[in-house]
């Protein structure tokens, strides 16, 4: 069963009140996450007939801990059964005729990584869905999702997070990303950070190039379908 599918399934299960006689995870003395995202940058948009979302994130946790997947998110209560895009081995992420992430401020590849107490771990998570967005949230609305992270001792941390619907982001122009949580520092590598003001990815400068793609560098999605 893939762990993102698992993490929904604990979660719900709790949810629903069962398992709570036997539930010990408050005497565990388990690791918090703490999972907080940028309104400013995180977008959802037409993307290939459903919806693409970027969500820049800061993830901090009070004791050294893995992360095991990244879960779904929900809208208005309904599952969105993201594809969270962890295969990719370019070193640009790229949503099709959409704005390109350099690797090392994506966040989709850090699975199995330890986020330890005072070493934030923020960057860029990418994914794409097949649920569309709601006709009633046109551009510049925000919608409130629900996310999940599993860590390694298989126990979901959920946050509400806030995302601009964008219906520009996809064009025939692919946009390069240049601004990180809160003012990325163009010329330095993406690296774990220490304290609040160090709140964006370090990275170093990529080609970024705005006309034809390079076959070497594979895309998310294909040609998009259009809307009925």
């Amino acid at each position: 069963m893939p762990n993102g599918k698992k993490i929904e399934i604990i979660r719900r299960i709790q949810t629903a009140g069962y398992l709570c006689e036997i539930d010990k995870t408050s005497n565990l003395n388990l690791p918090k996450l703490k999972i907080e995202n940028n309104p400013f940058h995180s977008f959802a948009f037409d993307f290939c007939g459903g919806m693409g979302v970027i969500l820049e994130l800061r993830i901090t946790s009070d004791r050294a801990v893995q992360i095991q997947d990244f879960g779904d998110l929900e809208l208005l209560g309904q599952p969105c059964n993201v594809d969270w895009w962890t295969g990719e081995k370019s070193e640009v992420y790229k949503f099709y005729q959409g704005p390109e992430f350099p690797r090392d401020v994506v966040l989709n590849h850090r699975i199995g990584l330890k986020v330890k107490p005072g070493q934030p771990l923020v960057g860029f998570l990418l994914g794409r869905s097949v649920t569309r967005i709601p006709s009633m949230y046109s551009h510049g609305f925000k919608l409130s999702l629900e996310f999940s992270i599993l860590d390694g001792f298989d126990n979901p941390h959920t946050a509400q997070l806030l995302v601009q619907v964008d219906e520009n982001l996809c064009s025939n122009i692919r946009r390069p990303i240049r601004s990180g949580l809160f003012g990325t520092r163009a010329g330095n590598k993406s690296v774990l950070v220490d304290g609040a003001e160090h709140f964006a990815p370090r990275r170093e400068q990529v080609d970024t190039r705005v006309s034809g793609a390079d076959p070497a560098e594979p895309q998310l999605g294909g040609t998009p379908t259009p809307r009925a």
